[in-house]
Protein backbone atom coordinates (compact mmCIF):
# COMPACT_ATOMS: atom_id res chain seq x y z
CA UNK A 1 0.00 0.00 0.00
CA UNK A 2 1.01 3.67 0.01
CA UNK A 3 1.93 6.05 2.36
CA UNK A 4 -1.71 7.11 2.67
CA UNK A 5 -2.78 3.35 3.46
CA UNK A 6 -4.24 2.83 -0.47
CA UNK A 7 -4.02 -0.26 -2.48
CA UNK A 8 -1.23 0.22 -5.32
CA UNK A 9 -3.17 -0.85 -8.68
CA UNK A 10 -0.76 -1.87 -10.93
CA UNK A 11 -3.06 -3.17 -13.74
CA UNK A 12 -3.69 -6.73 -15.78
CA UNK A 13 -0.57 -8.56 -16.42
CA UNK A 14 1.95 -6.26 -14.05
CA UNK A 15 5.40 -7.41 -12.84
CA UNK A 16 7.45 -6.30 -10.24
CA UNK A 17 11.23 -5.94 -9.40
CA UNK A 18 12.56 -5.22 -6.54
CA UNK A 19 16.12 -2.88 -6.10
CA UNK A 20 16.87 0.25 -4.10
CA UNK A 21 16.30 2.28 -7.41
CA UNK A 22 16.75 5.30 -5.73
CA UNK A 23 19.97 4.75 -4.09
CA UNK A 24 18.90 5.93 -0.30
CA UNK A 25 19.11 2.86 1.43
CA UNK A 26 15.51 1.85 1.15
CA UNK A 27 14.11 -1.08 -1.61
CA UNK A 28 11.49 0.12 -4.19
CA UNK A 29 9.47 -1.23 -6.69
CA UNK A 30 9.68 -1.56 -10.31
CA UNK A 31 5.98 -2.05 -11.37
CA UNK A 32 5.58 -3.03 -14.83
CA UNK A 33 2.87 -3.11 -17.38
CA UNK A 34 2.78 -1.10 -20.63
CA UNK A 35 5.86 0.72 -19.11
CA UNK A 36 8.07 0.17 -16.24
CA UNK A 37 7.13 2.71 -13.09
CA UNK A 38 9.16 3.72 -9.90
CA UNK A 39 7.39 3.28 -7.08
CA UNK A 40 9.16 4.66 -4.18
CA UNK A 41 9.86 2.60 -0.71
CA UNK A 42 9.36 4.51 2.53
CA UNK A 43 11.32 1.87 4.53
CA UNK A 44 8.00 1.05 6.85
CA UNK A 45 6.39 -1.77 3.82
CA UNK A 46 4.56 1.29 2.08
CA UNK A 47 5.68 2.85 -1.83
CA UNK A 48 4.49 5.93 -2.85
CA UNK A 49 4.33 6.31 -7.09
CA UNK A 50 7.29 8.61 -8.73
CA UNK A 51 8.08 8.29 -12.27
CA UNK A 52 7.34 6.20 -15.06
CA UNK A 53 10.98 5.30 -16.21
CA UNK A 54 12.50 7.36 -19.13
CA UNK A 55 16.18 6.51 -21.36
CA UNK A 56 17.42 9.89 -22.92
CA UNK A 57 13.78 11.10 -22.53
CA UNK A 58 11.92 8.56 -24.12
CA UNK A 59 9.43 6.56 -21.63
CA UNK A 60 10.04 2.59 -21.66
CA UNK A 61 7.35 0.92 -23.21
CA UNK A 62 7.07 -2.85 -23.38
CA UNK A 63 3.90 -5.54 -23.89
CA UNK A 64 3.53 -8.31 -22.07
CA UNK A 65 7.24 -8.55 -20.45
CA UNK A 66 9.20 -8.13 -17.19
CA UNK A 67 12.16 -6.01 -15.51
CA UNK A 68 15.27 -7.04 -13.96
CA UNK A 69 17.89 -5.03 -11.96
CA UNK A 70 21.18 -5.84 -12.12
CA UNK A 71 24.64 -4.53 -12.20
CA UNK A 72 24.95 -5.90 -15.58
CA UNK A 73 28.57 -3.90 -16.51
CA UNK A 74 29.87 -3.85 -13.11
CA UNK A 75 30.55 -0.88 -12.72
CA UNK A 76 28.52 0.15 -9.49
CA UNK A 77 25.32 1.51 -11.32
CA UNK A 78 22.11 -0.58 -11.21
CA UNK A 79 21.19 -1.31 -15.02
CA UNK A 80 17.76 -2.17 -16.38
CA UNK A 81 17.13 -5.15 -18.19
CA UNK A 82 13.35 -5.52 -19.93
CA UNK A 83 12.08 -8.54 -22.11
CA UNK A 84 8.86 -7.88 -24.36
CA UNK A 85 6.42 -9.35 -26.53
CA UNK A 86 8.35 -11.99 -28.63
CA UNK A 87 10.87 -12.90 -26.72
CA UNK A 88 13.74 -9.59 -27.06
CA UNK A 89 15.84 -8.80 -24.40
CA UNK A 90 17.14 -4.82 -23.97
CA UNK A 91 19.56 -3.35 -21.58
CA UNK A 92 19.20 -0.18 -20.47
CA UNK A 93 22.57 0.81 -18.54
CA UNK A 94 22.33 3.24 -15.33
CA UNK A 95 24.58 6.15 -16.06
CA UNK A 96 27.50 7.08 -12.78
CA UNK A 97 25.66 10.21 -11.49
CA UNK A 98 25.94 10.16 -8.08
CA UNK A 99 22.75 10.13 -5.78
CA UNK A 100 18.69 9.73 -6.49
CA UNK A 101 16.95 7.72 -8.67
CA UNK A 102 19.31 5.83 -11.38
CA UNK A 103 19.11 7.97 -15.09
CA UNK A 104 19.17 5.55 -17.85
CA UNK A 105 20.57 5.41 -21.85
CA UNK A 106 19.37 4.47 -24.44
CA UNK A 107 18.40 0.36 -24.62
CA UNK A 108 21.08 -2.12 -26.23
CA UNK A 109 18.96 -5.07 -27.95
CA UNK A 110 20.90 -7.69 -26.31
CA UNK A 111 18.43 -10.91 -28.02
CA UNK A 112 16.42 -10.28 -31.14
CA UNK A 113 12.67 -10.25 -31.12
CA UNK A 114 11.73 -13.91 -32.98
CA UNK A 115 9.35 -14.07 -36.30
CA UNK A 116 5.71 -14.42 -35.72
CA UNK A 117 3.50 -17.72 -36.31
CA UNK A 118 6.34 -20.32 -36.16
CA UNK A 119 4.72 -22.57 -33.95
CA UNK A 120 1.92 -25.05 -35.32
CA UNK A 121 0.52 -28.49 -34.13
CA UNK A 122 -0.28 -31.11 -37.13
CA UNK A 123 -3.22 -32.96 -38.05
CA UNK A 124 -2.16 -35.71 -36.03
CA UNK A 125 -2.23 -34.10 -33.08
CA UNK A 126 1.75 -34.31 -32.47
CA UNK A 127 4.03 -31.04 -32.09
CA UNK A 128 5.75 -29.48 -34.79
CA UNK A 129 7.74 -27.26 -33.50
CA UNK A 130 10.17 -24.64 -35.39
CA UNK A 131 11.09 -22.41 -32.61
CA UNK A 132 13.92 -19.43 -32.67
CA UNK A 133 13.53 -17.59 -29.75
CA UNK A 134 11.12 -17.50 -26.76
CA UNK A 135 7.56 -16.88 -27.23
CA UNK A 136 4.71 -14.38 -25.74
CA UNK A 137 5.03 -13.45 -22.55
CA UNK A 138 8.53 -14.03 -21.48
CA UNK A 139 9.14 -13.79 -17.81
CA UNK A 140 13.13 -13.11 -17.04
CA UNK A 141 15.72 -14.26 -13.74
CA UNK A 142 19.33 -14.12 -13.78
CA UNK A 143 21.72 -16.03 -12.21
CA UNK A 144 25.02 -17.31 -12.75
CA UNK A 145 23.94 -20.78 -14.61
CA UNK A 146 27.13 -22.00 -15.78
CA UNK A 147 29.17 -20.75 -12.72
CA UNK A 148 32.07 -19.05 -14.42
CA UNK A 149 31.22 -15.74 -12.44
CA UNK A 150 29.13 -13.50 -15.01
CA UNK A 151 25.58 -13.28 -14.72
CA UNK A 152 23.53 -14.89 -17.71
CA UNK A 153 19.51 -14.51 -18.92
CA UNK A 154 16.94 -17.28 -18.21
CA UNK A 155 13.50 -16.71 -19.86
CA UNK A 156 10.13 -18.45 -19.59
CA UNK A 157 7.66 -17.99 -22.01
CA UNK A 158 3.98 -19.14 -23.06
CA UNK A 159 2.90 -20.45 -26.19
CA UNK A 160 -0.28 -21.67 -27.63
CA UNK A 161 -1.25 -23.76 -30.70
CA UNK A 162 -4.40 -25.31 -31.68
CA UNK A 163 -4.38 -28.62 -33.81
CA UNK A 164 -5.71 -28.61 -37.52
CA UNK A 165 -9.52 -30.44 -38.22
CA UNK A 166 -10.32 -31.73 -41.39
CA UNK A 167 -13.83 -29.46 -42.90
CA UNK A 168 -15.58 -29.81 -45.75
CA UNK A 169 -16.03 -26.41 -48.16
CA UNK A 170 -19.57 -25.98 -46.62
CA UNK A 171 -17.83 -26.34 -42.64
CA UNK A 172 -14.98 -24.35 -43.88
CA UNK A 173 -17.37 -21.66 -45.49
CA UNK A 174 -19.25 -21.82 -41.97
CA UNK A 175 -16.65 -21.69 -40.03
CA UNK A 176 -15.20 -18.39 -41.57
CA UNK A 177 -18.77 -16.44 -41.25
CA UNK A 178 -18.78 -17.80 -37.65
CA UNK A 179 -15.33 -16.41 -37.02
CA UNK A 180 -15.76 -13.25 -39.12
CA UNK A 181 -19.10 -12.27 -37.31
CA UNK A 182 -17.78 -12.57 -33.66
CA UNK A 183 -14.50 -10.52 -34.77
CA UNK A 184 -16.68 -8.17 -35.93
CA UNK A 185 -19.22 -8.48 -32.46
CA UNK A 186 -15.87 -8.54 -30.39
CA UNK A 187 -15.18 -5.32 -31.65
CA UNK A 188 -18.44 -3.70 -31.01
CA UNK A 189 -18.57 -4.42 -27.38
CA UNK A 190 -14.63 -3.45 -27.15
CA UNK A 191 -15.98 -0.15 -28.40
CA UNK A 192 -18.84 -0.08 -26.03
CA UNK A 193 -16.08 -0.87 -23.06
CA UNK A 194 -13.59 1.88 -24.37
CA UNK A 195 -16.43 4.17 -24.70
CA UNK A 196 -17.75 4.17 -20.59
CA UNK A 197 -13.95 4.17 -19.81
CA UNK A 198 -13.71 7.58 -21.90
CA UNK A 199 -17.33 8.89 -20.96
CA UNK A 200 -16.02 8.15 -17.24
CA UNK A 201 -12.93 9.58 -17.81
CA UNK A 202 -11.79 6.70 -15.88
CA UNK A 203 -8.06 6.15 -15.75
CA UNK A 204 -6.26 3.07 -13.72
CA UNK A 205 -3.04 4.85 -12.09
CA UNK A 206 -1.48 3.91 -9.06
CA UNK A 207 -3.26 6.42 -6.71
CA UNK A 208 -6.32 5.00 -7.65
CA UNK A 209 -8.51 4.82 -4.45
CA UNK A 210 -10.63 1.81 -4.06
CA UNK A 211 -13.67 3.91 -4.46
CA UNK A 212 -13.37 5.35 -7.40
CA UNK A 213 -12.36 1.15 -8.82
CA UNK A 214 -15.87 0.39 -7.24
CA UNK A 215 -17.75 3.12 -9.13
CA UNK A 216 -16.24 2.02 -12.73
CA UNK A 217 -17.12 -1.41 -12.15
CA UNK A 218 -20.60 -0.72 -11.05
CA UNK A 219 -20.95 1.48 -14.41
CA UNK A 220 -19.42 -1.54 -16.04
CA UNK A 221 -21.75 -3.80 -14.50
CA UNK A 222 -24.80 -1.96 -16.09
CA UNK A 223 -23.63 -1.78 -18.94
CA UNK A 224 -22.68 -5.65 -19.35
CA UNK A 225 -26.27 -5.71 -18.23
CA UNK A 226 -27.87 -3.68 -21.11
CA UNK A 227 -29.75 -5.02 -23.57
CA UNK A 228 -27.67 -3.73 -26.64
CA UNK A 229 -24.15 -5.52 -24.99
CA UNK A 230 -25.82 -8.50 -24.05
CA UNK A 231 -27.74 -9.15 -26.67
CA UNK A 232 -23.83 -9.15 -28.27
CA UNK A 233 -22.52 -11.42 -25.88
CA UNK A 234 -25.02 -14.10 -26.27
CA UNK A 235 -24.46 -14.37 -29.59
CA UNK A 236 -20.68 -14.96 -29.28
CA UNK A 237 -21.13 -17.56 -27.17
CA UNK A 238 -23.50 -19.02 -29.30
CA UNK A 239 -21.43 -18.41 -31.90
CA UNK A 240 -18.46 -20.45 -30.22
CA UNK A 241 -20.84 -23.16 -28.95
CA UNK A 242 -21.29 -23.84 -33.25
CA UNK A 243 -17.36 -23.59 -33.95
CA UNK A 244 -16.16 -26.01 -31.55
CA UNK A 245 -16.27 -29.16 -33.39
CA UNK A 246 -14.93 -27.34 -36.11
CA UNK A 247 -11.92 -26.24 -34.02
CA UNK A 248 -8.94 -28.32 -33.19
CA UNK A 249 -7.38 -28.89 -29.61
CA UNK A 250 -6.19 -25.73 -28.39
CA UNK A 251 -2.82 -26.22 -26.29
CA UNK A 252 -1.02 -23.90 -24.43
CA UNK A 253 3.10 -24.96 -23.11
CA UNK A 254 6.30 -23.16 -22.48
CA UNK A 255 10.09 -23.56 -22.66
CA UNK A 256 12.57 -22.21 -20.45
CA UNK A 257 15.55 -20.65 -22.48
CA UNK A 258 18.92 -19.77 -21.24
CA UNK A 259 21.19 -17.44 -22.43
CA UNK A 260 24.68 -18.09 -21.36
CA UNK A 261 26.69 -14.85 -21.33
CA UNK A 262 30.18 -14.64 -23.26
Amino acid sequence: MDSKGRPLVAGGLAMASVADWDRDGKLDLLIVNKNVHFIKGNGDMTFDLQDTLKAEGEEITLHDGSAYVTDWDGDGVNDLLVSSGRGEVRLYRGKDEGSGPVALRAPEMLIGPGPEGRRTLKDNDTLELDVECPGYRPRMFMVDWNMDGKLDIVLGDRLSAETIVKLTPEQTKRREELIARNQKLIAEISKMDEDLSKSLKFVLRADTTRAEIEAYHQAVRVLHASEEYAARSKEVLRNNEELQPMSGKFRTFGFVWVYLRK
